[in-house]
């Protein structure tokens, strides 16, 4: 069963340098087995990022945590207050309410074409 990652927390660097250090893990976060998709989520004002992932299975969102990647961003210490929250995805609803990601945005394709090719 597919499954939901949320993972929030505060953040003490600088916002560019966190948009910096993510736009480098980003690359590595799109190989992950089992990913089918991550959003990232930043509200500067508030110090507050994180991210929502979606796995093709429990399995794999815990495989993603106990990585590397997913122990650098659990014990990096410049985040704190740590929300990590794993739920199976309702398939059957999801299914009716599903669109592509990000389908109005054509450079989309273009960029991880570019970077994965």
């Amino acid at each position: 069963m597919s499954c939901i990652l949320q993972m929030n927390f505060a953040f003490d660097a600088p916002a560019e340098q966190l948009k910096e250090a993510g736009l480098d893990l980003a690359l590595a976060i799109a190989q992950v087995p089992g990913l089918v998709w991550k959003t990232w989520l930043m509200n500067e004002a508030k110090r507050e990022a994180g991210g929502i992932y979606w796995f093709d299975s429990e399995v794999a969102a815990i495989a993603y945590l106990n990585s590397d990647i997913g122990q650098h961003i659990q014990h990096n210490p410049a985040f704190s207050a740590m929300q990590i929250r794993l739920t199976p995805v309702w398939s059957e609803a999801t299914a009716i309410t599903a669109r592509a990601v990000m389908p109005t945005q054509p450079q989309f394709g273009a960029v991880v074409g570019q970077a994965l090719g």
